[in-house]
């Protein structure tokens, strides 16, 4: 799946020269390092994301048969050279069939704002639909400094939950914010 992302106001390093957007499935062995190097970066990952970080990328890198969680990467690709800039862990709640987690988020500061993460969460939409999930939950640190986080998620349709359910009840100080996935229909070509 290849997106394509050209924004000319910004001055990242995508705008030198058209941008594609590569999002793959999956966590190799070769690159659960990388994963926790740019988990390691990002600002918007508390000391218990690094943990559950470190945790998810061994787990999937290494499982012998299917993890529970699931990563998402995105490499910016710009003729031979691809870049791994982002990626997303979700996985399924326990005995909540329908229902799942998106346990971290995070692109490189110097690609944020040009769509990648709202790639990376469309993406997360679809691989939940595809295995008939109906809702999407969140935990995010509820301190000021996570504002910007907050508006990104609201931006994306996520709503903030003033009740919790029963199956999610977040940590002290945390908040949850929910998602409704619509079920896409597969596309297919003749």
């Amino acid at each position: 799946m290849a997106i394509d992302i050209i924004d000319e106001d910004e001055t990242t390093p995508a705008e030198e020269a058209e941008v594609q957007l590569k999002l793959s499935l999956g966590l190799k062995a070769n690159e659960a390092e990388e994963v926790l190097q740019l988990a390691s970066k990002c600002q918007n990952l508390t000391p218990d994301n690094l943990m559950l970080a470190e945790e998810a990328a061994w787990e999937a890198a290494f499982s012998t048969g299917e993890s529970s969680r699931i990563f998402i990467k995105a490499h910016v690709v710009s003729g031979d050279e691809q870049i791994f800039v982002g990626f997303v862990c979700f996985g399924t709640i326990p005995d909540e069939e329908d229902c799942y987690e998106l346990y971290l988020a995070a692109v490189d500061d110097a690609y944020q704002g040009i769509g990648i993460g709202s790639a990376l969460l469309d993406e997360v939409e679809r691989q939940v639909s595809m295995y008939n999930g109906s809702l999407i939950l969140c935990e995010l640190p509820a301190h000021r400094s996570f504002a910007p986080v907050h508006y990104f998620f609201e931006a994306l349709g996520y709503e903030r939950q003033s009740q919790y359910y029963p199956f999610f009840v977040p940590s002290q100080g945390n908040l949850v914010y929910a998602k409704e996935v619509e079920q896409f229909e597969e596309e297919y070509e003749d």
